[in-house]
């Protein structure tokens, strides 16, 4: 009996040093568990995590993807052509990739002239879509009122107001008209011409989507981060019209309360 004993010590010690037991041995010390043939279950695990990686690969667009789409925006486009006539010198460079909190590619573009200091431009790509955050002029619009529409055309687009006034700015000294929406206002210079509009409901969709109620993070994925921000307001500016100017003002729980557009005059 004794014998037996150290004989079965003596194949478990041999089995724990090697990681193999024989059929019997194998159900005697692990009675109805499934068994894993050895050295697969560190494959498995391993399996587990490029699975894990290759998911949030596949979840974001490449960074060569996302610098195509900086090269697609209109503005970067046009400096491309431009540079191969004058000598200008443009880089490309990654600035920071995307994560969970900040699902954005920022892009550096860098100028390089042969007689001036270099310039730079940061540009972001939505990680997921692959699109490029770029508010172009055209899309400074608020239920389809824009910036620098006349009169008649922004009545065109939102119907006729509510109600209406006019009042002397002592600021840009002239006389302002005000439209009142439902959830909107208008504001028209002295010829008559849109230079701010500002939505206070959800109803009144912004430039990229952009509505009353929004949190921050829904914000960074549609618009990407802001140039400016204080604590309860976010600026974003345009690459191709430098006084047009989008405000968000947040509240202390993170989400949207009012959308502006303004051509400048009254900022």
């Amino acid at each position: 009996m004794l014998k037996r004993i150290m004989l079965v010590l003596v194949i478990m010690i041999s089995g724990l040093l090697t990681g193999y037991y024989s059929e019997p041995v194998y159900e005697l010390i692990w009675s109805g568990r499934e068994r894993t043939p050895a050295g697969l279950a560190g494959a498995e695990g391993q399996k587990d995590r490029a699975g894990s990686t290759d998911d949030n690969t596949r979840k974001y667009v490449t960074a060569e993807e996302a610098v195509s789409a900086v090269k697609n925006v209109p503005w970067v486009n046009n400096l491309i052509r431009v540079s191969e006539l004058d000598g200008t010198t443009l880089t490309f460079e990654i600035d920071r990739e995307p994560s969970d909190d900040y699902p954005v590619w920022l892009i550096e573009v860098t100028e390089r002239y042969p007689d001036r200091v270099p310039e730079t431009k940061y540009f972001q790509v939505e990680a997921e879509s692959g699109r490029a955050l770029d508010i172009q002029e055209k899309d400074m619009k608020i239920s389809g009122i824009g910036l620098d529409m006349t009169r008649n055309q922004a009545k065109e687009a939102g119907g006729s107001p509510q109600k209406t006034r006019r009042k002397w700015d002592n600021r840009v000294q002239q006389t302002l008209r005000t439209d009142s929406y439902e959830g909107m206002e208008v504001i028209y210079d002295k010829n008559s011409v849109v230079v701010r509009v500002t939505a206070s409901e959800k109803d009144c969709p912004g430039p990229g989507g952009i509505v009353v109620g929004d949190s921050r993070e829904e914000v960074i994925r549609k618009l990407g981060k802001a140039g400016a921000v204080s604590t309860n307001l976010w600026t974003y500016t345009l690459m191709d019209k430098k006084d047009y100017r989008l405000l968000l003002d947040i509240n202390g729980e993170g989400r949207v309360t009012a959308v502006t557009i303004s051509s400048g005059l009254l900022d």
